[in-house]
């Protein structure tokens, strides 16, 4: 099985692979099926709680506007597009950079959300009745400081 690089977006988007982010691709469900049974509300939520993405709501529209419309989201090329697509309104100077953070950011929350990464982190913490420092971006640090 080919190993796939979560923190290289350029990785994950430069050729179309299946949408799953799982860590164990034996365990949960994939990415893509995550997209199918989400809510735009919960969808939003969750752009902006794992990955703090700054166009959340209009990324969560787009999103769910596509699968109501038919489109299943099974490839990392298709929900690239689509982040792509809903973020022509920024300005041309800015908006290749932008988009790649938004894809960045949108990729991160969905692999938090399918590996259950926060719940794992909160486990960890109250088994152990002790709080450890390790910060692997700012939500770990936000839940460690918690």
């Amino acid at each position: 099985m080919k190993q796939t690089n979560f923190s290289n977006i350029d990785q994950i988007t430069s050729e179309s692979r299946p949408l799953d982010l799982r860590l164990n691709p034996s365990k949960g469900i994939s990415a893509a099926e995550r997209l199918k049974s989400i809510s735009q509300d919960e969808l939003h939520g969750m752009l902006l709680e794992n990955a703090d993405e700054p166009h959340s709501e209009e990324i969560a529209r787009a999103i769910i506007s596509a699968i109501k419309k038919g489109t299943d989201i099974i490839t990392t090329s298709l929900l690239q597009q689509i982040i792509k697509d809903t973020l022509k309104f920024i300005p041309e100077k800015d908006r290749d950079n932008e988009i790649k953070k938004s894809c960045q950011r949108c990729f991160q929350a969905l692999r938090i959300d399918v590996n259950k990464e926060f719940e794992v982190l909160y486990e960890f913490l109250d088994f152990r009745y002790v709080q450890i420092h390790i910060v692997f971006h700012p939500h770990h640090h936000r839940i460690n400081r918690q």
